[in-house]
């Protein structure tokens, strides 16, 4: 398992919207927001409303895409860090990426405002999970599905991250869904019914491969 922080955002909608709106003309030595990368995730259905800021290479890490997204109108969170090339981050890397982005950037705008960032200790991590297109799939429908009532395109793109699960025979089971669900914002109620149905579609689609062996 990997030991990576979470960062939140957290404060009044309008001074949430106003800080993030601001951070673009504040990134320094390097740092740049990606319009072209967060196009190219919403051409991919995820990431609506995506913010994503890119720091340069360093001589003791790669350059990497930082990754915000909302959770609600009063909070937003770092959902992922990507690396921009071929090395990989160490958790101290990404841990570091966090403390830096929180520290140079954050803390100065959100001074004098509701806003409040926190550094939180490790979370579940999709990838040490599931494969990079599951984890695209699952992102996918959690960042567009309605949280209340699931519409027939949702069940669609839930359909496809449960086949592609059960494809890559992937290790993760029903309570680690659960808990991510949960911390992406979904109701309790709702992120449990989610990780029931994942646990009795991976049980019945290794059933079917056994029948087929047969």
């Amino acid at each position: 398992m990997r030991a990576l922080n979470d960062l939140v955002i957290r404060g009044a909608s309008p001074d949430v919207a106003e800080l993030l709106q601001r951070l673009e003309s504040r990134l320094t030595d390097g740092w740049r927001r990606d319009h072209k990368l967060e196009s190219r995730l919403r051409s991919m259905g995820g990431g609506k409303g995506a913010f994503c800021f890119c720091s340069p290479e360093h001589p003791e890490r790669p350059a990497a895409a930082l990754w915000l997204q909302a959770r609600s109108p009063k909070e937003w969170y770092v959902a992922n860090i990507v690396p921009l090339g071929k090395k990989d981050l160490s958790d101290d890397q990404y841990n570091q990426l966090l403390d830096e982005f929180e520290q140079r950037f954050l803390k100065p705008l959100s001074s004098g405002t509701s806003v409040q960032s926190e550094i939180l200790q490790p979370r579940t991590r999709l990838e040490d999970y599931l494969s990079p297109e599951a984890t695209q799939l699952l992102r996918a429908f959690s960042a567009t599905a309605s949280r209340t009532q699931l519409h027939p395109s949702d069940q669609q793109r839930w359909r496809h991250f449960l086949v592609r699960a059960h494809q890559d025979e992937s290790a993760m089971d029903a309570e680690v869904l659960k808990e991510w669900l949960t911390g992406e914002g979904w109701p309790p109620k709702v992120s449990a019914q989610l990780a029931d149905e994942y646990k009795s579609a991976r049980q019945l689609l290794w059933s079917y491969d056994e029948e087929l062996r047969c």
